[in-house]
């Protein structure tokens, strides 16, 4: 299998409207498409879980005063 049947709309099941935009791109393009989403995804995840902890850190501080 190439490049190009890898990427095609059929091998990633995207929907056919979205398929036919999807095949316009070029099998670098889409890779670079797919990479960049997969690299805004760890971040979010990563924001996500920072966000819980200092979530997690503010209510220990609360809590700590309140006893005090």
């Amino acid at each position: 299998m190439n490049a190009e049947e890898a990427s095609s709309a059929n091998a990633i099941g995207l929907r056919l409207e979205d398929g036919v935009a999807w095949e316009l791109f070029s099998p670098a393009q889409r890779f670079l498409i797919v990479a960049v989403i997969g690299v805004a995804v760890s971040e979010s995840k990563k924001n996500g879980i920072i966000n819980q902890l200092k979530k997690s850190v503010e209510l220990r501080v609360s809590d700590f005063n309140l006893i005090l």
